[in-house]
């Protein structure tokens, strides 16, 4: 019996092994940077999720049949708390705070072209415009917005009364609304790519400024046919045939990974010459937050949602790809009170991410 028992065992422990070697990489591909040797590297924090569950199962499976078997997922979980943590935090108590007077709110949207695709209308009974309007945000940073939408303000003063203030820039459809005054705003686009961008604003808060960096960094530029060809090698991987769709998809990403890499790396220079007393840098990044970029950003500003969010917070929500891929970072002479994902609204291809802040004036 011992030995049909070690028979079984060990093939299942080589197993838990390569996964937990797996998630370790996963966990930590934010270090590879995409311009190096190892592109897949840093993709693979793609895969995290997958290698999560996968760990917790096998513990579930060891506590019940051999209890020491479960230490090495457990191990490799103290490893990777870290990660694991940026990825799906767990602030109880954020879910609970009661925004305050001084706090402010601010939303980031990549709207899909205002969710036209399925409702045409452009006005205020929008369902996208009508959702921004009740949010009673201080501060809306729109990606993918169609300026021209926005530039009505200039000659309609009953449309979106709430926000005198806007700023808008036709590289990229990005566009910015404030309660507080703009004094400052310039777009700026990333040489050698069109649709990528962002919109830089100063925006004036009791007499302090606020830098605020709206992103629309390199998407992965997949089409329809390209994700249908991906699901479809998983329906029979056996077929020769079907390989070319998972081959396309790997190349694609690699391409916009690098892409964005760059593009990080531009606006994050950016933001350590930056004089303004505060700093936001929010989007669609189109980057996990176990990616070179959302690293790159950390180094000098605080997640909000990983500091005040819960949960796995996926924003983007189309061909059965969930992740969270728009961000809200600060500078950390902010405070991030509460962040989340909106799910209510669904008339674009992402979920608005919110997150109400204290300045510390």
């Amino acid at each position: 019996m011992k030995l049909i028992g070690k028979i079984i065992t060990y093939p299942i422990l080589f197993v838990n092994i390569v996964a937990a070697v797996l998630l370790l990489v996963c966990s930590y591909s934010s270090l590879a940077a995409p311009k190096g040797d190892m592109p897949l590297t840093s993709l693979s924090g793609l895969a995290f999720p997958i290698f999560l569950i996968i760990n917790i199962l096998f513990i579930i499976f060891w506590l019940l049949f051999w209890t020491k078997g479960s230490l090495i997922s457990i191990v490799t979980f103290v490893i990777c708390i870290g990660p694991c943590l940026d990825y799906f935090p767990l602030n109880f108590k954020a879910k609970n705070y009661t925004p305050k007077e001084k706090d402010i709110k601010i939303i980031s949207y990549n709207t899909e072209a205002f969710g036209t695709k399925v409702n045409k209308d452009w006005g205020n009974t929008n369902p996208l415009l009508a959702y921004i309007t009740s949010q009673e945000a201080d501060i809306i940073c729109l990606q993918e917005a169609i300026v021209n939408v926005i530039a009505q303000k200039g000659k309609d003063k009953n449309f979106l009364p709430d926000y005198p203030y806007y700023a808008y820039s036709s590289i990229g459809n990005i566009a910015c609304l404030s309660k507080y005054p703009i004094i400052h705003s310039e777009g700026i686009g990333f040489e050698g790519v069109t649709g990528n961008s962002y919109l830089y604003c100063k925006i004036l808060i009791n007499n302090d400024t606020l830098a605020v960096y709206n992103c629309h960094l390199e998407s992965n530029r997949l089409s329809e046919e390209n994700i249908d060809q991906y699901w479809d090698f998983f329906d029979d991987p056996t077929e020769k045939e079907k390989i070319s769709g998972p081959k396309t998809v790997v190349k694609k990403l690699i391409t916009s990974c690098k892409a964005r890499a760059a593009q990080a790396e531009i606006i994050s220079d950016k933001i350590k010459a930056e004089t303004a007393k505060y700093t936001i840098v929010c989007g669609d990044l189109n980057d996990t937050p176990l990616s070179y970029t959302h690293k790159l950003f950390e180094k000098d500003l605080h997640d909000a949602h990983s500091t005040s969010g819960f949960g796995a917070g996926i924003s983007y929500h189309k061909h059965h790809l969930y992740y969270r891929i728009d961000h809200i970072f600060t500078s950390k002479n902010i405070k991030s009170r509460h962040c989340w994902i909106d799910n209510s609204i669904k008339d674009s291809d992402h979920y608005p991410i919110c997150a109400v802040l204290t300045l510390n004036l």
